[in-house]
C-alpha cells in the first residue's frame, strides 16, 4: 500500500528512497514490492536500526545482502545503520528521511501481532501517525 501524508505536496515518489530494513519477511516483501518504483531512483539508502545492546560487529540483519540484491537489479544503494535507544525507531527513520530529502520511505508493516501492536504500539503505527513523506508498506 502506498500511503500519502494528508499535509504537504508530493509531486513525485521514488527519486530519493529510504528503505527501512530489519530482515523480516515484511521488510523483504516491501523491498520487492518497491522495486518497480525505485528502479530509476537517483539515490537509495537502506537503513537498519540496531538495539543498543546488539553486537557491534554485526552489520544488522543481512544488510550487505540487501545491498548486493539491489545491485543485481541495477539499483545503487548505500547501507546505513543507527543504534536505537531513547528515540523511537519510527522517529529515527522519519528524521533520516528528512535529512536525505527522501521522497519515499519503504517499510514492512505489522511484523508483530495486532494485539501486541494495539497494546504497546509499534514502528508501523508510529510511521503512519507521524509520516512526513509517502510510505510504501507491505505485509
Amino acid at each position: 500500500m502506498l500511503v500519502i501524508p494528508f499535509a504537504g505536496e508530493f509531486g513525485s515518489a521514488g527519486r530519493r528512497v529510504l528503505i527501512a530494513w530489519d530482515g523480516t519477511r515484511e521488510a523483504s516483501r516491501a523491498l520487492h514490492d518497491a522495486l518497480p518504483l525505485i528502479a530509476q531512483a537517483e539515490a537509495v539508502w537502506v537503513m537498519t536500526v540496531r538495539a543498543r545492546d546488539a553486537n557491534s560487529d554485526d552489520r544488522g540483519p543481512s544488510l550487505d545482502r540487501v545491498i548486493r540484491h539491489l545491485q543485481r537489479h541495477s539499483i545503487a544503494a548505500t547501507a546505513e545503520e543507527s543504534i536505537g535507544g531513547d528515540v523511537p525507531t519510527a522517529e529515527l527513520l522519519l528524521s533520516r528521511a528528512s535529512d536525505m530529502g527522501a521522497d519515499l520511505l519503504v517499510a514492512g508493516a505489522y511484523h508483530h501481532s495486532q494485539l501486541r501492536e494495539a497494546i504497546i504500539g509499534g514502528v508501523s503505527r508510529d510511521l503512519l501517525d507521524h509520516m512526513t513523506v509517502p510510505i510504501l508498506m507491505s505485509h
